[in-house]
């Protein structure tokens, strides 16, 4: 059985400072089928050529005047892939094997939607500044605050797309 395709999107503007680092941390994933998308909102600095110089691992799409949610929404609907992670432009996965955790842990629980973990934060040198264990998934909690760190979640396609049906209620 082939691997499953996972899709990763990073909304971007001007990111020529931080969006190496989340290139590069994308590049060195130890799962061979990543599509990387880098949704960018117009970047008028270098941001297009550091993408270009992970091709074909990642690919830049221009949207300009799009904002970070608008183009997250617009990878998401893009994007290929069976599972997708969200990693922001300043962003980076600490380790090699991120995405094959994640897939791991997916597979193993195959009636969750998503999958998150822990935080590492750093510093512009890439310094450690905070540690966050990420508590277990509970809706009261959620409900008195986001909890889950951005950059840890990776979800299914089907509960990620944002063409689906949804009721308010």
């Amino acid at each position: 059985m082939p691997n499953p395709l996972v899709s990763i999107i990073t909304p971007s503007l001007n990111s020529e400072k931080t969006i190496r680092q989340t290139l590069l941390s994308i590049a060195i994933q130890d799962y061979p089928e990543i599509e990387h998308l880098v949704i960018d909102g117009g970047s008028t600095d270098g941001t297009a050529q550091a993408v270009q110089e992970f091709s074909p691992r990642s690919r830049l799409v221009s949207l300009p005047g799009k904002n970070q949610s608008a183009a997250v929404n617009e990878g998401f609907r893009m994007a290929r892939g069976s599972v997708f992670g969200w990693l922001n432009s300043d962003d980076l996965y600490f380790d090699r094997h991120v995405v094959t955790h994640a897939l791991s842990a997916l597979s193993e629980n195959l009636e969750s939607p998503l999958v998150y973990g822990d935080a590492v934060y750093i510093d512009s040198r890439g310094t450690i500044v905070d540690m966050r264990v990420t508590p277990c998934f509970s809706f009261s909690r959620l409900a008195r605050y986001s909890f889950i760190p951005q950059p840890t979640i990776f979800v299914r396609a089907g509960v990620a797309r944002t063409d689906r049906k949804s009721t308010r209620l």
